[in-house]
């Protein structure tokens, strides 16, 4: 279902998430969603990178770089706030997994990989499966940290505040997703 959110939201492909975008998803989700339970697993479905990267986000630019571990993201500074959503995804050697999720809700696994200025993800949905081409676009000053050589700056993802720690739910929803796609 986390599908219908990205499509109803983002028109065209190769969009990045904009924070008025993510409050309506948010406003869908919960609608939709609020009260349901974790659940699910996924079957890994891959997507040809050609068909998610424009073209022009696939020249050699400086992008931000995420190390190698854990992360979480939210629509709100804190975890777990109802009405919400999150992302929590690991990091290895360039490639994410990882989830979008609401709390007390079900949760759209996702992998994918830096390209230019934003995270190109394919996410499956967790109903039918069906893999979605999907972006979230780097914060300006990452962007621009990036090419000045700021190698050590904390990531930014446009609409979403970077927590610590990352929970228990967190990586517990992550765990399923890795075992899912199995490229982590």
């Amino acid at each position: 279902m986390l599908h219908q959110f990205f499509h109803s939201v983002i028109s065209g492909a190769g969009v990045g998430v904009h924070p008025n975008n993510i409050f309506q998803a948010v406003l869908i989700l919960s609608l939709c969603w609020f009260g349901g339970s974790l659940g699910g697993s996924v079957r890994a479905q891959t997507i040809p990178e050609s068909a998610s990267v424009p073209a022009d986000d696939r020249a050699e630019t400086p992008t931000p770089r995420f190390r190698d571990g854990v992360y979480l993201y939210g629509q709100s500074p804190e975890p777990e706030q109802l009405g919400q959503a999150y992302m929590v995804f690991e990091v290895r050697r360039e490639n994410f997994v990882g989830a979008f999720y609401m709390p007390r809700s079900s949760f759209d696994c996702f992998t994918g990989r830096s390209r230019g200025n934003h995270l190109a993800l394919t996410i499956v949905d967790s109903y039918s499966q069906e893999p979605h081409a999907y972006s979230v676009n780097y914060d300006r000053a990452s962007i621009l940290a990036a090419r000045q050589g700021g190698a050590d700056l904390q990531v930014g993802l446009e609409g979403f505040y970077p927590i610590e720690p990352v929970g228990e739910n967190d990586r517990r929803i992550l765990a399923v997703c890795k075992s899912d796609f199995d490229e982590i």
